[in-house]
């Protein structure tokens, strides 16, 4: 869950993946052994032919960690020179290339996949990168590409495929590999469709066109031969059938990525106008074929905005909210809701709910129903979406949120007097027919310990370690003691609750909500006193007293907190748990 988050503009959005891509290679059997005995340093004392025969023999996983090294390791592994042997290696190796990985192609082509990345990430510990090694690996680029099974269309290649296409982006040749891009794109067919690292690959282009936009030497190729357009048009044309299914992802990508030529004024833009318009004509802003709609419309947006009237996108994201929230229900004077499709039983069921919940959390929190100062949040509106898709479709466009999320509340500045505190979520498709809106109690609490909890905004508590507090309260007061799958968690005894104390929302998702829920469910037990000294903080907007408090209490209660998990996972009656022993 974010309670913020800045609108995201068409150039921050890279192309969306695959939901079920295979992401690396498995190692094979016979590879385990190597992969347990693998070790980086070697890879730091080989060179010339004994460094080839090392990558070549090293196993996937092996040659994935090279990507972690740093400091003078990297220096030692990664060097020009030995780049370069690896590189004449590839370009040796890609002759014979038999359309799969029998002869270590693809091992090749990780070692210096991960040579790039490191040096672009610690270029000072790793040494310069120069014309020799541009050169070799161009050579070794070229000698891939017209290999005969370059346009193989099996699972076999495209898992090579893949990490070579991703190798253009590590070494940054965006603008030498435009015909290839245009090669891939036009030879995408059925077969292709049908192979997993084959679609990955594909939609690793979309990446490199993305990337490759910023890059002077990529826009300037691109404006010598502008039949990239043609090639995004035409795979977009070809495979507008994957609207609606799970594989959309790759027909929006390629509008996308041909409206971005909007960006460029000139043969660039001249080129691609009647080419997005076209997207729009025949494609509808709500509905399966909405991506795509969207898509072009947003990029218009950004970089031919002035001419909207032609695309007829102006104010689109009005019309597009209007024509998606065709159910609107007030459950009470500060609840409301606006919904893609609800009945209204469901919204009966909802509001229900939300009703029971809050004078749970008035009762628990002790809140006495009033607000913290300067609060105007005196209303929520709830926006929900009809699945967890047409979220991913519609919300990062509409209002500019992300999206990788199960919900977003949106909490704005609270001391505004016009803020309207907002919350954004989704009907949880895959438990229908059973109606769930997704997270709907949890996001809910959030509105609540904001309004009567946390004075100030969201940006002015989490900066004094509140994560534990609004995280851990939005799941135990959205399901109580019925967290078995937390409480499970808790055995591994993986934190003291002293580090729970300290989460961020980068702590991983176990620890800001697992182990989260854990430690509000602990303090509200057995420590609800301290509890109520931590809410007296927050209403008066003394987070720094909060924060010493915080410090004062040390480790003092880690052990209790592991002997009270030890008892709600065994007690029989976990409510005797919540008494001191």
């Amino acid at each position: 869950m974010e309670h913020i988050h800045k609108r995201i503009t068409a150039d921050e959005r890279t192309p969306n993946v695959d939901p079920a891509l295979l992401r690396q290679p498995p190692a094979p059997a016979a590879q385990l052994q190597t992969l347990l005995a693998c070790n980086t340093g070697a890879f730091a004392s080989a060179s010339g032919n004994a460094l080839v025969t090392l990558v070549k023999g090293s196993a996937f996983e092996c040659l994935y960690a090279l990507f972690d090294v740093s400091g003078a390791l990297a220096g030692q592994i990664f060097n020009e020179g030995k780049m370069n042997t690896v590189a004449t290696a590839l370009t040796t190796n890609a002759l014979t290339y038999p359309g799969n990985n029998n002869t270590q192609t693809l091992q090749l082509i990780l070692f210096l996949r991960a040579g790039y990345y490191v040096h672009y990430y610690y270029p000072q510990s790793v040494g310069n990168y120069g014309e020799l090694l541009r050169v070799s690996t161009r050579l070794a680029m070229t000698t891939f590409i017209a290999n005969l099974h370059f346009m193989d269309t099996t699972d076999a290649h495209g898992e090579v495929l893949l990490e070579f296409v991703t190798l253009i982006d590590n070494a940054e040749e965006y603008a030498q590999h435009l015909g290839t891009f245009k090669r891939l794109l036009d030879g995408f067919n059925n077969n292709a469709l049908a192979s997993p690292p084959m679609r990955e690959a594909a939609n690793r282009v979309f990446v490199n066109l993305y990337r490759g936009s910023f890059n002077s030497a990529f826009i300037a190729a691109a404006q010598l031969d502008s039949s990239i357009i043609d090639s995004l048009d035409n795979f977009g044309v070809r495979n507008d059938h994957l609207l609606g299914t799970s594989l959309q992802f790759l027909t929006i990508n390629a509008a996308r990525e041909m409206s971005r030529f909007l960006k460029y004024p000139g043969t660039l833009q001249n080129k691609a106008r009647p080419k997005v318009k076209a997207l729009l004509t025949n494609h509808s802003m709500v509905g399966p074929t909405a991506g795509v709609w969207l898509a072009a419309a947003e990029f218009v947006e950004a970089y031919d905005g002035a001419n909207c009237a032609y695309y007829g996108t102006c104010n689109y994201r009005r019309d597009v909210e209007q024509a998606l929230f065709q159910f609107t229900h007030t459950c009470s004077a500060t609840l409301r809701m606006r919904a893609q499709d609800m009945t209204a039983a469901q919204f009966t069921q909802s509001c229900d709910q939300l009703a029971l919940q809050e004078t749970y959390f008035h009762d628990t929190l002790k809140t006495n129903r009033v607000p913290v100062a300067n609060d105007n949040n005196t209303s929520l509106e709830m926006v929900i979406f009809d699945s967890s898709k047409d979220y991913e479709m519609y919300a990062g466009v509409l209002f500019g949120i992300s999206t990788n999320n199960g919900g977003i509340y949106m909490e704005g500045n609270p001391a505004a007097p016009n803020n309207q505190a907002r919350f954004f979520a989704y009907e949880a498709e895959w438990v229908r027919p059973t109606f769930e809106i997704w997270n709907l109690r949890h996001e809910y609490v959030h509105y609540l310990d904001g309004r009567f909890n946390l004075k100030g905004d969201f940006g002015e508590s989490y900066y004094w370690s509140t994560t534990w507090w609004s995280e851990g309260l939005a799941e135990y007061i959205s399901k109580k003691r019925d967290n078995a799958a937390a409480v499970q968690v808790g055995r591994s005894k993986s934190y003291q609750l002293s580090q729970i104390f300290r989460n961020t929302l980068d702590s991983g998702s176990e620890r800001v909500y697992s182990w989260g829920y854990l430690a509000a469910r602990f303090m509200f037990e057995r420590h609800a006193s301290q509890v109520d000294l931590f809410a007296g903080h927050f209403r008066a907007g003394n987070y720094n007293t909060y924060y010493n408090s915080l410090g004062g209490l040390g480790t003092s209660y880690d052990a209790e907190f592991h002997q009270w998990i030890d008892c709600v996972a065994t007690a029989s009656n976990p409510s005797t748990c919540a008494s001191s022993p």
